[in-house]
């Protein structure tokens, strides 16, 4: 399911997100982060495990378990940092990241 623009608004604004690069979607196997590109948060269809890599990263910066429903994705601070986010798990970046979908484990 796509969110209307209106809703997708809403979402935004409550978590706190600011920029007009603020999409909310539903997200298969990967989301990518590039600096200066849209910020986009989506919703995991499947529940499972998703790693964070940054471009340079072999093995992920840490796995996260998320339920279908939960959010992922990057967002941008109001200091202009940006955050991976998975469910209750943020860390700020420095880098081209992105999650990837691994399946249950």
């Amino acid at each position: 399911m796509v969110l209307s623009w209106r809703l997708r608004g809403l979402v935004c604004g409550m978590m706190g997100i600011v920029g007009a690069g603020c999409a909310v979607q539903q997200v298969e196997d990967r989301i990518d982060y590039e600096r200066n590109n849209v910020v986009r948060i989506e919703r995991v269809l499947k529940a499972g495990d998703y790693g964070l890599y940054t471009a340079a990263d072999i093995n992920p910066q840490v796995v996260r378990h998320l339920n279908a429903g939960d959010r992922i994705g990057f967002v941008k601070k109001s200091d202009g940092t940006v955050e991976a986010v998975a469910g209750d798990y943020a860390s700020k970046l420095n880098a081209k990241a992105y999650w990837k979908y691994y399946g249950n484990r």
